[in-house]
């Protein structure tokens, strides 16, 4: 009964959100309930509770030993886990601001001290406990995005952005590349004391996705889909000049009053879901000290993607879902012409016949670029991608030249281990001796990167409350929002 009930909901949901046909209604709960079936199946333990199993293979298999938490580097003198003798400032703040209550997902871990509480209390804000009832990682992916919905969605405006810093007539008439930044207002207008978050989606991203519309007060930059790090690159630099420009006004607006009132310079964070994390995390090894960034947040991404190569489980479950519309939505629709000009009918031929990411990796992405394989591909797109897996995982060391070692500013990598889509294997591994290890992860450059693990969450999901649509994507812009 309750999963007859639950199916109509969320057909009903999916119905009204892709508008289907009166034929497509009557067949949507039952093909939702029969999905619902083949994923999970209940069995009564002796003690008389409910015992979740999957028949698709769980995405966690084999990483027990790897602990949820927050990973940070404290000291050259410390290992991971201990609490004193600490030197890195960047844990030292961690450490005193970051509650482990704005970070932590867990159903049964109570991490509210007094302080915590009190801060609750001022501000009327009660804790959103994860929804019990989503039982696996992907329906902590799937149902989110047909339950969750913003009321009062932002009003985006279209600017464009030379890459190479040309005026726009200059582009225009000689044909040269833009780049489309939509940027929203919070309804009081632009508050400089608030973070201005440039935000990368992913394949399923743009404005019509309204999950990075939850985090807090302030402007929104958003990248296209397809992105190259270079183009975030330039953009963050052209928002952070703009902001900038902003600062400069109003010290002297604060000068000719006599302020004694100091304007804190404002901060641009970076916010990636997705495919946009793994371009956030490259941007930030790849530009190292010269990134217009002040913070980033990777959610949901990759660090060494050529582990995701041969992620059969989602190449099997979600991939297919994703590759449709990354296939007839971007590579056939957006790009067709450019594609169909440059592939052979052979390669076109197979770009139709791929069923998963990677298939439409090899066959388009790889030749349209000139790439040498999917493998070289792969290892351009990763903040790890320079590593080399025959020698430097093997011998437990990166190399100090490697582009990891460049992050320069606070950076923290959010993945649950039960994410369906991208494997935890792009992020850490679970041998302590292995350089993807997350305390050995976090020793890398100076400190500045921060791992934090779930357990439970899917992909970009992580749902709160009973009703998750009540809370949206609460805790997951929750972290980026309080970082």
């Amino acid at each position: 009964g309750t999963f007859c009930a639950l199916s109509i909901v969320l057909a009903h949901q999916a119905c009204h959100r892709y508008q289907c046909t009166i034929t497509q209604r009557a067949g949507l709960p039952a093909l939702v309930l029969i999905a619902m079936y083949l994923m999970t199946h209940v069995t009564i333990t002796n003690g008389g509770s409910l015992s979740w199993q999957l028949h698709f293979g769980n995405p966690m298999e084999d990483a027990t030993g790897l602990e949820e938490g927050l990973y940070y580097y404290k000291s050259a003198d410390d290992d991971n886990n201990a609490s004193h003798n600490n030197n890195n400032p960047l844990a030292l703040a961690v450490e005193k601001y970051w509650s482990p209550r704005h970070w932590t997902y867990n159903f049964e871990k109570d991490v509210d001290n007094e302080n915590d509480k009190a801060e609750e209390d001022s501000t009327e804000e009660k804790k959103s406990y994860p929804t019990f009832w989503m039982p696996t990682g992907d329906a902590r992916t799937g149902l989110p995005f047909l339950l969750n919905r913003i009321t009062d969605p932002l009003t985006w405006h279209r600017l464009w952005l030379p890459v190479d810093g040309s005026p726009l007539d200059a582009v225009a008439q000689d044909h040269r590349e833009v780049i489309a930044l939509d940027i929203a207002f919070p309804p009081t207008g632009y508050d400089p004391t608030q973070p201005t978050y440039m935000v990368l989606h992913g394949i399923n991203g743009g404005t019509t996705n309204n999950s990075s519309e939850t985090l807090p007060p302030g402007a929104l930059v958003k990248m296209p889909h397809g992105a190259r790090w270079t183009d975030a690159h330039q953009a963050a630099k052209a928002i952070k000049r703009a902001m900038t420009n902003v600062h400069h006004l109003q010290q002297q607006s604060s000068s000719e009053q006599n302020s004694n009132h100091d304007v804190e310079p404002p901060m641009l964070v970076g916010v990636g879901y997705s495919m946009g994390a793994i371009i956030l995390s490259n941007l930030v090894g790849r530009a190292g000290p010269d990134i217009a960034l002040d913070a980033a947040i990777a959610i949901s991404g990759g660090l060494d993607t050529r582990f995701q190569a041969d992620f059969g489980r989602a190449q099997r479950l979600f991939q297919p879902i994703v590759t449709v519309a990354l296939r007839d939505d971007f590579v056939l629709g957006k790009w067709g012409e450019r594609v169909r000009a440059r592939l052979t009918r052979e390669q076109v031929r197979s770009l139709m016949r791929g069923t998963h990411i990677t298939d439409i990796d090899r066959e388009c992405v790889v030749n349209y670029n000139g790439f040498r394989d999917v493998e070289h591909y792969y290892a351009e797109m990763s903040l790890l991608g320079d590593v080399r897996v025959d020698e430097e995982y093997a011998s437990g060391k990166i190399l100090p030249q490697r582009r990891v070692h460049n992050v320069s500013i606070p950076t923290v990598i959010v993945h649950a281990l039960d994410d369906p889509l991208i494997s935890w294997r792009t992020i850490v591994q679970k041998d302590p001796k292995h350089p993807m290890h997350p305390s050995n992860l976090v020793q890398t450059g100076n400190g500045q990167l921060m791992i934090l693990l779930t357990q439970r969450g899917g992909h970009v999901g992580w749902s709160t409350g009973m009703w998750p649509g009540s809370d949206n994507w609460k805790w997951m812009n929750n972290v980026p929002s309080t970082f």
